[in-house]
């Protein structure tokens, strides 16, 4: 660890030890979890140099995996039927914030195109997402790690033929676009599919909602 993440892990840590103990006074839930969490990231959010090494980072995962799965007892499931108007009250106000929220962004954030990023989802389900509400599968991708890493098991690539062969299946146009959402080219019905592309290999192939 260099010297510079040395000092930003240190002040990461001061921050977030502050944040927890005022949880703590205020008698808060999960005061050391959420409180260091809350401050550390309104820290990071207004530019403070925290900085945490990933050998860390991946042992405090697993702590606030057994932090949160340890308050899970069997005692609990005897409380389910307490728990039915918290949970209904709950899906309600999720959907509402939800619909809130993306009013909020379309209106005055502009955000004008919703993206269904078929790494994350994988290729079925971005398929799903272009009938309902996105208008964007993004790209090729070529070498994908960050999904990965996290154990996801969607292919790093899809060659061109391969979108433009789901977002048909999908009863959409395959456009390519530029940065700023410009269309660059249209493939029509009668437009054939890219030179060395109409093959997909096997795995990706298997991808597809009609593989």
């Amino acid at each position: 660890m260099s010297r510079r993440n040395l000092l930003g892990f240190v002040l990461a840590c001061a921050i977030g030890a502050i944040g927890g103990w005022i949880f703590f006074i205020l008698a808060l839930p999960l005061p050391w979890m959420l409180g260091s969490m809350l401050f550390t990231a309104v820290a990071a959010i207004g530019g403070a140099p925290v900085a945490l090494a990933l050998p860390i980072r991946n042992g405090f995962i697993t702590i606030l995996g057994l932090m949160l799965g340890s308050s899970f007892t069997a005692d609990l499931l005897t409380q389910l039927d307490q728990w039915a108007s918290g949970m209904v009250l709950m899906i309600v106000s999720v959907t509402l914030m939800t619909i809130f929220s993306v009013q909020l962004f379309r209106r005055f954030g502009h955000f004008d195109h919703i993206t269904a990023y078929w790494v994350g989802l994988g290729m079925k389900l971005a398929q799903v997402a272009l009938s309902y509400g996105a208008d964007d599968l993004h790209g090729t991708i070529v070498e994908e790690h960050i999904f990965r890493m996290a154990g996801a098991g969607t292919p790093q690539f899809q060659p061109e033929a391969a979108l433009i062969k789901a977002i048909r299946e999908a009863g959409r146009v395959p456009v390519q676009r530029n940065t700023f959402y410009e269309a660059v080219r249209e493939w029509t019905d009668d437009t054939p599919d890219a030179p060395g592309d109409s093959a997909p290999p096997k795995i990706l192939d298997d991808n597809l909602a009609t593989a």
